[in-house]
């Protein structure tokens, strides 16, 4: 059994511990809106995550507990 399909079993049965205890899953975005987070962070904040316009011409960064740690 490759470590992924190890991962995903051991995910598979926390999710089944949890979700019988009453929570359910959330996923946050990995993509959001650099506007919230500069106008927070100031634009040395840039300096430490991944910035990039989308199709729309909005400027979208990395969420930074992804990236900054």
């Amino acid at each position: 059994m490759s470590a992924a399909t190890r991962l995903d079993a051991a995910r598979s049965r926390a999710s089944a511990v949890f979700a019988e205890a009453g929570y359910t899953l959330v996923e946050p975005p990995i993509f959001a809106p650099a506007e919230t987070f500069l106008e927070r962070l100031g634009e040395q904040f840039r300096h430490q995550t991944c910035f990039f316009e989308d199709g729309t011409g909005e400027e979208l960064c990395l969420r930074p507990e992804i990236t900054i740690p």
